[in-house]
């Protein structure tokens, strides 16, 4: 059986700080196919890479991530939350993941994050590093927000998307390929139906589930055949999927 890829959520999360280079460091030590992290832009028009709007969790800041710029994010720590041996880890740039990228062949999977509105711009500033760094084959960018899947494949059709969903979609087929994305992340809570999974892989559709910790879970959604599990623990699903 073909094993499923495994990425790491938030790089390898479990350990680590999670959406620093560290973090995707130590995932691709640990053998992990991919990384998936989170974007908001910055107040200077940056994209970079934090999973919550507000400050204050992950983060020693202050506010609104877009209240402040790429620079002074950077200079924030972003570490501590996880360990005072990671203290002053900042918060990466898009552009900073994808330059640590040139030296490995891991996926990207960019979660685009929005505010109580979307982004001016964001979608085009992903499309403009992608295309700068020629990533079509190892980027699928993702949303909870639709409508920014459909203005970045209207911008760059070359670049991988996918819906993330948090419930069950009646004929998720039909829907992926009315917006032209070409996969679906799903939460592990909220499984989809086996006889719609045999159709979205007769499709062609890729089933990537998140976020997938315990054993258990693991070995249900490897036998299922997903393309992708996305955990914070990639060394456990490593493991399991030997």
């Amino acid at each position: 059986m073909t094993r499923p890829q495994i990425y790491a959520h938030r790089g390898f999360s479990h350990r680590f700080p999670e959406n620093t280079l560290l973090a995707f460091e130590q995932a691709a030590l640990a053998g992990a196919d991919g990384v998936e992290f989170d974007i908001h832009l910055a107040a200077d028009g940056v994209p970079v890479v934090v999973h919550d709007l507000p400050l204050g969790r992950t983060v020693k800041g202050t506010g609104l991530v877009p209240s402040w710029r790429s620079d002074q994010l950077a200079a924030m720590d972003a570490g501590t939350h996880k360990g005072a041996e990671f203290t002053g880890i900042g918060v990466p740039s898009l552009r900073d993941v994808f330059e640590w990228s040139r030296g490995n062949r891991l996926r990207m999977n960019v979660e685009i994050k929005a505010g109580p509105q979307a982004y001016a711009g964001l979608e085009l500033a992903v499309v403009d590093l992608v295309r700068e760094f020629a990533l079509f084959d190892r980027v699928v960018v993702s949303a909870f927000d639709h409508y920014t899947l459909l203005r970045l494949r209207d911008l760059e059709p070359r670049i991988e998307t996918a819906i993330l969903v948090a419930g069950t979609l009646v004929r998720s087929w039909d829907y992926v390929a009315a917006i032209g994305a070409r996969g679906i992340h799903f939460h592990a809570g909220c499984p989809i139906p086996a006889e719609d999974i045999a159709e979205l892989q007769r499709r062609g559709i890729a089933l990537r589930v998140w976020t997938v910790n315990e054993p258990a879970h693991l070995q249900h959604f490897i036998a299922q055949k997903m393309d992708a599990i996305i955990t914070d623990c990639p060394d456990r699903a490593l493991q399991l999927c030997s």
